[in-house]
């Protein structure tokens, strides 16, 4: 199985693919790391101006407890002087304690508490806010999840020039959800965003040049993107123009710049790079050939769900490479990225199930199905009326039969292929296995016809 994966749509920074204001440094800076060593005390005379109940000073007091700017970082305290200017109407601090709420930090967590504070923000046209409330909609958090108010959130606030929000107005359009899907809309916005500096954009941008979507299929524009996006440690960007060198799209081939690519994306913990570190390792591609290292790789990208990964992984299983072989396994693997819309590893299903040793509970059913076509075939065995001769050879058409006793004796196997699925949870591997059984039968009782009689009348 070999597959390539492209990094489209960011599902690093936040697995929604959406941004909150908090993923990257904002105005209001609420979870901001300190740069440097805080200073030993806060600033006095902020602090007496907040007690004489200036909001703007309250505000940045919470700031300043928030970031650990100047006084040990606490978020209780943060609360305290964030809903101090809160409650006089300062929107700023208003987003502020609704980022605290959604986080609980300082606060319970209480994300209809956090929404009602972006509210009240967002009413004052505060744009990160409007950008946060973007994020509830497009991710039902505290609301029930709505892609089109989910655009109209992040549209107030991305056209005030928010970079976050332009990115995802870009990704609205790019996927069609709350919005007509727009390939040249999903470029201008994701432009907005990456010339502002906002690495998955910069990343997601290049994915357009890429695939011509919405611009010129440009494989050097894709690369000067990536590039980008690599530049600030971005690891969808690293993945995506590890691709290019492992296809030679844009740049000289080279497998020993992806699998550099890959890999310190990969050990950032995204799937989409383990799967493809996986798959360098499986074909022996700028590393030496590694089953066990691909497994390794496999495994963990299919453990966040990534489907390629899934479908690899249950190769390696099946074909005992890397792994013990183990069918079961295989089955469970490939079961997954069928759940996910696979339609091959739905077809490799039912081929790996012929290879799992029947359960006593499984053998159960299987006797559950011989003992009821049995039973339907003693009424009309004597007769001989199931099988069906080829009128050149004289011999049993099996596969006719077979069909003219199932559907004869459609109650009982019906009931057993409910009966099977419900044990093995597989439908169609029930269904093969009904037609292989009553074929089995079938033969037995055309290879013994001369007692025919006698078994019919048992």
């Amino acid at each position: 199985m070999h597959r390539h994966w492209k990094q489209f749509g960011n599902v690093l920074v936040l697995a929604s693919a959406m941004l909150s204001s908090s993923s990257v440094v904002r105005a209001s800076a609420l979870l901001q790391a300190p740069s440097e060593a805080p200073t030993a005390s806060i600033d006095q005379s902020l602090l007496t101006k907040a007690n004489a109940g200036d909001a703007t000073s309250q505000e940045l007091m919470g700031q300043a407890y928030a970031n650990g700017d100047g006084v040990p970082k606490d978020y209780q305290q943060a609360a305290f002087w964030f809903r101090k200017a809160a409650d006089q109407g300062n929107a700023t601090a208003q987003n502020d304690l609704g980022r605290l709420y959604q986080e609980g930090q300082g606060v319970p967590r209480d994300e209809s508490q956090a929404l009602a504070w972006f509210q009240k923000a967002a009413a004052q046209g505060n744009a990160n806010a409007e950008l946060n409330i973007g994020f509830f909609y497009y991710s039902g958090r505290g609301v029930k999840q709505d892609y089109v108010a989910a655009f109209h959130w992040n549209s107030k606030a991305a056209v005030k020039g928010i970079p976050e929000a332009q990115y995802n107005v870009g990704l609205s359009y790019r996927d069609g959800q709350g919005v007509s899907q727009d390939y040249a809309q999903a470029a201008q916005w994701l432009r907005k965003a990456a010339d502002q500096g906002l690495a998955p954009a910069q990343s997601d941008l290049g994915v357009l040049y890429e695939y011509g979507h919405g611009v010129p299929q440009d494989y050097l524009q894709a690369t000067v993107w990536f590039r980008k996006g690599v530049a600030q440690n971005d690891a969808g960007a690293e993945s995506n123009l590890g691709v290019l060198y492992q296809e030679g799209h844009g740049v000289p081939q080279d497998f020993g710049q992806a699998v550099a690519l890959q890999r310190h994306a990969a050990e950032q913990g995204l799937a989409a790079a383990q799967s493809n570190l996986g798959l360098l390792y499986k074909n022996g591609q700028g590393v030496p050939q590694d089953y066990q290292q691909a497994v390794f790789w496999f495994q963990k990208a299919a453990e966040q769900g990534e489907i390629n990964a899934e479908v690899n992984l249950a190769w390696q299983y099946a074909s005992g490479l890397g792994v013990p072989k183990d069918h079961t396994k295989a089955v469970t693997w490939y079961r997954k990225a069928a759940d996910q819309g696979d339609k091959q590893a739905q077809a490799y299903i039912a081929r790996e199930q012929q290879h799992i040793p029947q359960s006593g509970a499984t053998q159960k059913t299987d006797d559950a199905l011989d003992a009821a076509v049995g039973d339907c075939l003693d009424h009309h065995i004597a007769t001989g009326q199931f099988f069906l001769i080829e009128p050149t050879t004289g011999q049993l058409n099996l596969k006719r039969s077979s069909l003219r006793v199932i559907v004869s004796c459609e109650g009982p196997v019906t009931a057993w292929i409910n009966s099977c699925e419900k044990e093995t949870g597989n439908a169609e591997g029930c269904t093969r296995m009904s037609e292989t059984i009553t074929q089995n039968l079938l033969k037995d009782a055309w290879n013994h016809r001369s007692n025919l009689k006698k078994w019919g009348d048992r």
